[in-house]
């Protein structure tokens, strides 16, 4: 298991003591941290130094998990807008053609009241779907 060589640390702190067998390779890496570490001045500090360095590492992973799945929700997104837009140019396209269209009207110029009623529409999403998230955001924390 860990050999012939054992090494004892011994913790104490509030009235609490506990006693660890530790193999001389873990001891070293526990020196080499005292060395490496300014702030460690022991191998008792060097273990407390790795159980802090795990809970944030644990913290910073949940964090980082977060964030990958947002990333992964907004690039599912995107590829379905992409695929949107490809269906509506493609409607557009052959409405043109079969209506013979040879003018352009620019919506900067001139906007369709149905364009306008969209865009009032996707506004009034957006501000739900925000309320949605904060209304969340409020409950988680």
């Amino acid at each position: 298991m860990y050999g012939a060589i054992y090494s004892t640390i011994q913790m104490m702190e509030e009235d609490m003591q506990k006693n660890f067998n530790l193999s001389e390779t873990d001891i070293e890496v526990l020196r080499q941290i005292k060395q490496d570490i300014p702030e460690v001045n022991s191998e008792v500090d060097a273990v407390r130094f790795l159980i802090r360095r795990y809970g944030k590492d644990r913290k910073e992973e949940v964090k980082l998990n977060h964030i990958l799945d947002e990333v992964s929700r907004i690039r599912k997104t995107l590829m379905m807008d992409e695929q949107n837009t490809e269906i509506v140019l493609d409607v557009l396209n052959t409405l043109l053609f079969r209506e013979k269209v040879q003018e352009v009207v620019l919506k900067d110029e001139i906007e369709n009241p149905v364009i306008s009623k969209s865009r009032e529409n996707i506004r009034n999403k957006i501000a739900h779907n925000k309320q949605k998230k904060d209304f969340r955001s409020n409950l988680a924390g």
